[in-house]
């Protein structure tokens, strides 16, 4: 894996900064230096490793540096282990909970090179003392192969100036009919594509457009998703392009627009265009002591006239339900769990993939999981048997180990074993690799499992 970035350096002895000369690099891993920068050369990354440790239940600032301190150096003598001479820290988090308080540290393990001169710096996500850094850059995107979404090696966000939504000149120029690479040039790289099945291809810029192309034609573009719940939309990164853009109906309607009856009829009076077809979502209430009756626009979709989903759109995405989480529960009780529990290593594809973000990438596996990873390594699994909102399709069962949806409260604990936390709607279980909290709902006064989420700390 390759990577062009600047360094600025940190010896781990005292933390104290110190910015790297051009050409200075060396592959000498005796000499293992943190980094608030990434190398500003085609580095190798050679390992991306996650470390945790205990933290007293209200644990104070010194006692998280301490801990902080006692990370770094194992992530050091990884570095020699592994012969890279340059450690970037690339997540961390803190759970004080009243039991089983963690903090976990995310590094790349990199051989650096030789800097390349005129390549602006790019801040590391987590300064070398384990603080949390801003950035104040463009985010870096990819997408992977996985969906056969060939961008070539461009990673351009280009202005998108329109704000203009009719039938003529559709969604700031991009019109039902249009191809995917027509999209793509004009808009840059998606936020997330989703592929239910080879001919069907769903993209997202931001969490409010979405693109829906059939065979590579453009069917729809809606400000809504047509298939996803908050669960999986609060997982995708933001496109201030499109997310903060304040569109405009005919050039006349903004976004957030509160029109009366008089006006809202206008809009949706306006003339058709023969084949498409454009439709206004808006909020209705009532105002002056409920007899007016106020809208306020809020969406937006066009689409061919007689556009339609096929009925069975998400077959192949429903009917591996649990494959996934079956598989995933083979790997981590074992002796090799840490170099299993990569992207890479899972023999199947994801059916949805969101861009690089802040070293971050997620990855929808089934109808009800969703996954995270830093670099290769996986570093969340989220189970939400409610993900998928499509018509009427129902809540999608799951099972991991011993614990399922619909599971009774009582028959979880049991399984849970007596050292599990339990408060109110949650339980946690610490496996020592990895924490298991499972969300309770109740209905008639009982509980039962819900949804899940595994963090992975191996």
């Amino acid at each position: 894996m390759k990577r062009n970035f600047t360094p600025v350096c940190v010896s781990l002895a005292g933390l104290l900064f110190s910015a790297l000369a051009v050409g200075q690099k060396t592959a000498d891993a005796s000499t293992v230096e943190f980094v608030s920068h990434f190398p500003a050369c085609d580095y190798e990354v050679l390992d991306t490793v996650t470390l945790s440790g205990h933290l007293p239940s209200r644990a104070v600032t010194a006692e998280i540096e301490q801990e902080t301190n006692k990370l770094l150096q194992r992530f050091e003598n990884k570095a020699r282990e592994r012969g890279a001479d340059v450690i970037a820290l690339v997540d961390r988090k803190v759970d004080l909970s009243t039991r089983n308080s963690r903090l976990w540290l995310t590094a790349e393990l990199i051989l650096s090179c030789e800097d390349k001169q005129g390549v602006s710096r790019k801040l590391t996500p987590i300064a070398p003392n384990g603080a949390v850094q801003l950035s104040l850059g463009t985010v870096e995107t990819e997408v992977g192969s996985a969906l056969t979404l060939e961008l070539g090696d461009s990673k351009e966000q280009p202005e998108v100036e329109s704000r203009r939504i009719d039938l003529n000149d559709g969604v700031y120029g991009i019109n039902p009919g249009d191809n995917l690479q027509t999209v793509l040039e004009k808009f840059g790289t998606p936020s997330f594509i989703f592929s239910p099945s080879d001919d069907w291809k769903v993209i997202s810029y931001g969490r409010g457009h979405w693109f829906t192309f059939h065979h590579d034609e453009l069917k729809k573009i809606s400000s809504e998703s047509d298939f996803f719940r908050y669960r999986l939309l609060n997982e995708i990164p933001f496109d201030d392009r499109f997310d903060e853009k304040k569109w405009a109906l005919f050039d006349r309607y903004q976004k957030g627009q509160s029109l009366d009856q008089t006006e809202y009829k206008a809009l949706v009076d306006e003339p058709p265009k023969e084949g498409q077809r454009l439709t206004v979502l808006a909020d209705q209430y009532l105002t002056n002591h409920q007899q007016s009756r106020t809208v306020t626009l809020n969406g937006f979709e066009l689409s061919n006239q007689n556009f339609a989903y096929p009925d069975d759109i998400l077959a192949p995405v429903l009917n591996v339900n649990n494959q996934f989480l079956t598989y995933f529960a083979t790997l981590l009780d074992t002796d090799t769990a840490r170099n299993s529990s990569k992207i890479s290593a899972i023999p199947f594809e994801p059916f949805g993939e969101s861009i690089l973000n802040r070293g971050k990438r997620m990855f929808l596996f089934d109808g009800h999981t969703v996954v995270s990873a830093i670099g290769d390594t996986i570093s969340k699994v989220i189970v939400e048997p409610e993900l998928i909102q499509f018509d009427d399709t129902p809540a999608q069962p799951w099972k991991f180990k011993s614990f399922y949806f619909g599971q009774s409260l009582d028959e979880a604990l049991e399984s849970a074993g007596p050292d599990a936390f339990f408060y109110r709607d949650y339980i946690e279980i610490d496996r020592g690799g990895y924490m298991i909290k499972l969300y309770l709902n109740e209905e008639h006064g009982e509980q039962s499992v819900y949804a899940m989420e595994l963090d992975i700390y191996l």
